[in-house]
């Protein structure tokens, strides 16, 4: 390793020579190599050639792609005090990235950092989440933007053992609490007061 360097530009076309080096060191002849120093990031260097034919470095281009952060929000509506841990995916072009991510009781976001912005031809790629599996009685949405993850609290109405073959049904009550009977007579009265009001308009004509 000699500490002598090159600067090469478009001054001196690109090309330089070492003058003066020693040929022999202990009996042994010296073998000398080049190296590109100070390499830019988005270059690649590689060296061909040979000391009696003289060295080519070559440089390429790489694109390297910006770095974003992502981050994932959680949402909850109703329900008990104490949230369930739950797990988080995410996805890139619809194709799960990394590890999913535990958010526990009271955490409601997770940012992803150093993140690709895009890919090798510069297209931004689409980053989403999803939760790895639904708690138990709450319904999923996901926002338009698909980094937003809602769970909304229901209760089962009773209790319901399928034969086989025969699927569940999805028989919620709201948490309110306003049970199917009661859904229904609160139902008759609406209609049956919509009806007195048609009756009374129709004698008054």
């Amino acid at each position: 390793l000699t500490s002598e360097r090159l600067v090469l530009n478009a001054a001196n076309n690109w090309s330089g020579r070492f003058n003066g080096q020693p040929q022999f060191s202990g009996g042994s002849t010296i073998v000398y190599t080049v190296d590109e120093v100070d390499l830019a990031d988005n270059y690649t260097s590689v060296v061909t050639g040979s000391m009696a034919a003289g060295f080519i470095v070559t440089n390429t281009e790489v694109y390297i792609s910006p770095l974003i952060d992502i981050t994932g929000n959680k949402v909850w509506i109703l329900g008990p005090e104490v949230k369930p841990t739950i797990q988080l995916q995410l996805y890139r072009d619809g194709i799960a990235f990394g590890d999913p991510v535990d958010l526990v009781d009271g955490v409601t976001s997770y940012t992803w950092t150093n993140l690709e912005k895009t890919d090798a031809d510069g297209k931004v790629y689409v980053y989403t989440i999803d939760e790895v599996e639904t708690p138990e009685n709450y319904d999923k949405l996901i926002s338009e933007d698909g980094l937003t993850v809602t769970n909304i609290f229901f209760e089962v109405a009773g209790e319901f053992i399928p034969d086989e073959g025969e699927e569940k049904p999805a028989d919620r009550v709201p948490v309110t609490g306003i049970a199917n009977n009661e859904m229904i007579y609160l139902s008759a009265m609406i209609l049956g007061l919509g009806a007195l009001i048609v009756l009374k308009r129709k004698k008054r004509i």
